[in-house]
């Protein structure tokens, strides 16, 4: 069994909609193999040419990798694209085919776990663009583009839709999008034949206005959803009603600022411990990590919040035991490892790893 780790760059100058700018250095999806034992990172193949793809995705066999590249033109084609690369049995990246999202600055891609449709959201347009797969993997045209539309509390970041990330459930017949833009938790049944995301309007639901809703995560027992906010550097609970499909609220957000930090802060990505135990948040803002443990009946209880060993901690990722964490720092240039500590979820950072604008981190397990 080898870990493989995927690490997705800005590769070119990109205007965000807060009004920042990041000119990317980075040369596209950079592959290493992390040593199962100590989380080491090891450079295994040169980067796989992309540009900015900012979100990846591996396919449920681990044999593709899709990569969503964010941009507002494409070939003199209006919006980003979304890429396929086959992965190799050492690792390594080939690419397979792209095709168009039909819409602006594409920040977030996942796979259905029978590898028939790739879903993309469309994060300056505010829509979802969904593509058919070949029996290769590879992307066949977009087959549809679902809008959305309306607004919410901040003037600038939610003047319009912001679709930013999308949750498939464990039998993946409903699909759960989170619209920034809109304060939005976006529900579609996923039609099994076709392919297409029909809304679900008595499923569907406002979150709180001006949060933000940027990224959830599924607890492992099913029952639960978790959403970061992005705009009021909270998080959210959920509890799942199975049988439905819906979502209700579950206790009070809490925040991801642990401490007495009042400057600028924006929330990004989230994950939970395999045993369930845990749930990690980062703050983009103070540049740490937010640690929580998961009591029993769902709600969180804060544990610690610690540097990320950088600045702009966009995306981070657990390996498949726990054991490690890997942390990509956007403005300051390298991955930081942290070794968890199993009884309290704590982390202890251990070693960086330089790698230019790193804004997305995955893991693969190859050989198993």
């Amino acid at each position: 069994m080898e870990y493989h780790v995927y690490i997705g760059t800005y590769t070119e100058e990109i205007h965000f909609a807060s009004g920042k700018i990041v000119y990317g250095q980075g040369k596209g999806i950079y592959h290493y193999r992390m040593d199962v034992n100590t989380g080491d990172l090891i450079s295994a193949s040169t980067p796989a040419g992309s540009i900015n793809p900012s979100d990846l995705a591996i396919s449920s066999d681990h044999k593709i990798l899709y990569a969503a590249n964010e941009r507002k033109e494409s070939d003199e084609v209006f919006g980003g694209t979304v890429s396929a690369f086959l992965i190799g049995e050492d690792g390594a990246l080939s690419f397979l085919n792209r095709q168009y999202t039909g819409g602006i600055d594409p920040c977030y891609v996942t796979v259905n776990d029978a590898r028939t449709q790739v879903y993309v959201c469309n994060y300056g347009s505010g829509s979802i663009a969904v593509f058919p797969l070949a029996a290769d993997g590879s992307l066949r045209p977009r087959s549809q583009l679902v809008q959305h539309s309306g607004g919410s509390l901040h003037p600038t970041r939610q003047s319009g839709p912001h679709a930013h990330s999308l949750l498939l459930s464990s039998d993946n017949r409903l699909a759960y999008a989170l619209d920034l833009g809109t304060d939005r938790l976006e529900v579609y049944e996923c039609d099994c034949s076709s392919g297409r995301l029909n809304v679900r309007p008595d499923l569907s639901m406002d979150t709180k206005a001006g949060t933000g809703p940027r990224h959830a995560v599924w607890h492992p027992d099913g029952n639960r959803l978790y959403v970061i906010n992005e705009l009021d550097s909270t998080v959210q609970a959920y509890a799942l009603e199975a049988r439905t499909g819906r979502l209700a609220l579950l206790g009070t957000a809490v925040p991801t600022l642990l401490g007495n930090f009042t400057g600028e802060n924006t929330c990004a990505d989230i994950h939970i411990s395999p045993d369930g135990n845990f749930l990690y948040g980062s703050n983009r803002g103070n540049g740490t990590l937010a640690v929580y443990r998961i009591r029993s009946d769902g709600t969180l209880n804060p544990v610690e919040q610690v540097s990320s060993g950088g600045l702009v901690p966009r995306s981070f990722a657990l390996d498949p035991t726990g054991r490690f964490l890997l942390a990509a720092n956007q403005n300051s240039d390298n991955l930081s490892l942290f070794a968890i500590e199993p009884a309290t979820g704590r982390l202890r950072l251990i070693s960086q790893t330089a790698v230019p604008n790193p804004v997305c981190v995955k893991i693969a397990v190859i050989n198993d």
